[in-house]
């Protein structure tokens, strides 16, 4: 669905509108009032990034929607090697692993979405994206940058 939502993204209207409205706010002037004032600077530095954003893809001819993996990209067998040490105990790299925890999590959701009937369908979905997600950004993230959950 996300996917979905950054193809059908017209990144030259999105320019065109930011910059329209970071022209308005820049018109207003200060309100006097704090509060007023930074909310329209934050809303202005917004506007900022997305137009930058939106040059940067328009100028290097990238898709918002090549953001989102549709494929795990997996390593040869050769490079996450499982290696038999002393007493016939296996060791392997870490990347197996993650990569058991994708096939092991796709096939619980599979049987539960060919099992159970009484699951409303937008739960099962969220729950499989979230599965998904989860052990994919475990798969990608480097060793410095754990992420929990």
């Amino acid at each position: 669905a996300i996917r979905e939502q950054l193809a059908d993204l017209d990144l030259r209207i999105i320019l065109d509108n930011s910059l329209v409205e970071w022209k308005e706010l820049g018109e207003e002037g200060t309100t006097g009032n704090e509060w007023e004032d930074r909310k329209v600077g934050r809303r202005k530095d917004f506007l900022v990034r997305r137009m930058e954003l939106a040059k940067h893809f328009l100028r290097t001819n990238i898709e918002p929607e090549w953001m989102v993996l549709c494929l795990l990209p997996v390593l040869p067998p050769e490079l996450r090697p499982i290696i038999q040490i002393d007493g016939g105990k296996l060791m392997s790299s870490d990347i197996n692993e993650l990569y058991r925890r994708v096939i092991s999590r796709n096939n619980t959701l599979t049987d539960l979405l060919t099992t159970s009937r009484s699951t409303p369908g937008e739960l099962v979905m969220f729950q499989e994206k979230l599965v998904r997600t989860r052990a994919r950004t475990t798969t990608i993230t480097t060793g410095n940058a754990r992420t929990t959950y």
